[in-house]
């Protein structure tokens, strides 16, 4: 320690103590002070030594769970030691910056929230560190958000149901309770998943959480018990009296009440026994014979006694045929044909290839016209009770001979035909009034035959005859072909189909020269043939070439400017010279001739009027040349 010492006449200064020791508690000390001169003086003052704060050993209060600002709460601490002059200070805070009252027993307001209280001492000479203590705010109430049950639409006092909650959040120290009233004063149980004893009425039943600081909101479900079914008031049908098993008939019920989930059964017998169907307008096959129909409402939890409807039936009418004939002649007499049944019915017909002539209710005529058909006859009988009867049908074999001339036939010109029809007949009567069993002809035309059979039954049929042409076949006179040249032969053109002695089908074939005899077959569409032959001679050059022109007249006026000879076509490599009287070669063609000579010279001059030979060099093998005379005339 080091002390100050001021106002001394010899001056002031610091007296380091440090050597000293103090003991707890005031003690006095004691200084003189020397001068120069020796002069002394002394004083005293005392030394106060203070003791440190040792911090407390625990805090507490009075609740440590609250409901959130519930009242006042009272903080205390315990053990410690707090020096004179010290305090003890309560903090809200971990960091003991907010200051919230001083002193043991501290008396404040209950927080909010869940909140942890400081407590240090704090002295002349020190701070002690703190301890603390936590208040615990319990927790409210949230309403669950939705309620079950393990069944509903249950049936009155029908065992137990569990009812259930989920969601939601139960406050401190809180339970759930369930009420079967909106009021919330009839409770039926606690917990979840509770088990009460189902009830007798429909009920809806609530439950909330009652906590320590408070009650949720009351959620609830209706349960619904099914209320017994009434018997219905009537049965009905729409068709009380019916002809046996006519269409459907319609039943239905009407009043009574029928609970959820009943079922409306219908029967057929008055014990129940035999049902027929559920629901109401059911729709069933009309009975054969007259029949009551009953109804009740069945249900889970019931079964109502049955309300009836009758429903009267008709019998159906059986008819019969009393007259008929079933085998008849084509081209026959009418025929009769009556019907037996219930007074006072009406009799309705139909016919299958035939036609009634007289409908005279239960008897009828009947034509079975001309054709071999098995006809049909068709009875229906409508009694007065408008019951109808099924069908009652009829076969007739209309028949007499069996005559078939077959499909319409065809011939070429100048081929006849013989028609011999099969069949067993006594008689035979042809358009021609030819009584013949066959008949023979070639001309075009219709041919019509009536026969008769042991039964004295007719019959008829007829046939075309159609007679087509030949086919025209030229393949022109028999001639002659030289050289390459050749001939196209036409068979014509009314053939389908063409045979030729070549071997060839077409219409049109090519020919060369060659001795050769062709002929060509034609059928036409319609299968008449015809054929025609040609003949291709040897050819003789000599006599080929005896017509050529034996003159030009090379004058400029176009005609018979140059000497033409078409029969060279034939000959693709010939060569044509041309020489004066003395012999002298004067022009000579390019194999095959293909410039015509017109009168000039191989220098292109022009020849004066006279005389030439001529040589033909045909080039081909067997053959050597042809010689002659030209003229040119000017």
């Amino acid at each position: 320690v080091t002390f100050r010492l001021e106002g001394a006449t010899v001056g002031a200064g610091l007296i380091d103590a440090s050597g000293y020791s103090f003991n707890k508690g005031i003690t006095t000390v004691w200084y003189k002070i020397t001068d120069q001169s020796s002069n002394e003086d002394s004083c005293s003052f005392n030394v106060s030594v203070m003791t440190t704060v040792v911090p407390p050993e625990s805090a507490y209060t009075d609740r440590d769970s609250v409901c959130a600002g519930e009242g006042n709460i009272m903080l205390m601490y315990g053990g410690g030691v707090m020096v004179e002059g010290g305090s003890a200070l309560w903090y809200d805070d971990s960091g003991l910056t907010n200051n919230i009252g001083v002193g043991d027993s501290l008396v404040i307001t209950a927080p909010l929230v869940t909140t942890t209280y400081y407590v240090r001492f704090e002295g002349n000479c020190d701070i002690s560190s703190a301890v603390s203590t936590t208040v615990n705010i319990k927790i409210g109430s949230v309403a669950p958000t939705s309620v079950s049950s393990d069944r509903n639409n249950i049936c009155p006092g029908d065992g137990s149901i569990i009812l259930s909650y989920a969601g939601g959040i139960l406050g401190s120290g809180g339970t759930a309770h369930w009420y079967s009233d909106s009021a919330l004063s009839v409770t039926v149980g606690m917990g979840n998943d509770l088990s009460i004893v189902a009830p007798v009425i429909s009920t809806t039943y609530l439950v909330r959480f009652e906590a320590d600081c408070d009650s949720s909101d009351a959620v609830g479900i209706r349960l619904f018990v099914i209320p017994p079914s009434v018997v219905p008031d009537s049965a009905n049908v729409d068709r009380e009296y019916v002809c046996a098993g006519d269409g459907l008939v319609t039943l239905s019920y009407s009043g009574g009440f029928q609970r959820a989930g009943a079922v409306e059964r219908w029967y057929d017998d008055a014990t129940m026994t035999n049902s027929i169907g559920s629901g109401n307008n059911l729709s069933i096959n009309a009975p054969m014979v007259s029949t009551t129909y009953y109804v009740r409402f069945e249900g889970n939890c019931d079964t109502t006694t049955a309300a009836s409807v009758q429903v009267t039936v008709y019998t159906v009418p059986e008819p019969i045929f009393i007259e008929k004939s079933e085998d008849v002649c084509i081209y026959g007499p009418l025929c009769r044909y009556v019907a037996g049944g219930q007074a006072g019915s009406m009799f309705t017909w139909s016919i299958i290839n035939g036609t009634i002539v007289n409908n005279f209710n239960d008897t009828i005529l009947v034509d079975w016209g001309t054709q071999f058909v098995t006809g049909i006859l068709e009875l229906t009988e409508t009694t007065v009770e408008g019951c109808m009867s099924l069908p009652v049908t009829l076969d007739v074999n209309v028949s007499g001979p069996i005559l078939n001339l077959g499909a319409n036939i065809e011939t070429c010109v100048g081929i006849p035909i013989t028609i011999t029809p099969e069949g067993d007949f006594t008689s035979y009567l042809w358009h021609d009034g030819s009584t013949d069993p066959s008949f023979t002809t070639e001309h075009e035309g219709w041919i019509i035959l009536d026969v008769t059979d042991s039964n004295s039954c007719a019959n008829s049929d007829s046939v075309y005859l159609s007679v087509h042409e030949l086919p025209v076949v030229q393949l022109g006179n028999d001639t002659i072909l030289c050289g390459e040249e050749s001939l196209i032969l036409d068979a014509g053109s009314d053939g389908a189909l063409y045979t030729w002695s070549t071997g060839e089908n077409s219409q049109t074939i090519t020919v060369f020269h060659g001795v050769q005899l062709i002929w060509v077959e034609v059928l036409s569409p319609f299968g008449c043939s015809n054929s025609d032959t040609i003949a291709i001679n040897a050819c003789n050059i000599e006599f080929y070439f005896n017509d050529i022109p034996t003159a030009i007249t090379p004058n400029g006026d176009g005609l018979n400017d140059q000497w033409i000879l078409d029969k060279l076509n034939g000959y693709s490599e010939v060569e044509v010279e041309i020489f004066s009287r003395w012999g002298t070669l004067i022009w000579k063609s390019e194999p095959g001739y293909s410039v015509p000579w017109d009168g000039t010279d191989m220098g292109g001059n022009e020849m004066p009027m006279d005389s030439y030979h001529f040589v033909f060099k045909l080039n081909m093998e067997g053959i050597d040349r042809v010689t002659g005379i030209i003229t040119v005339i000017r």
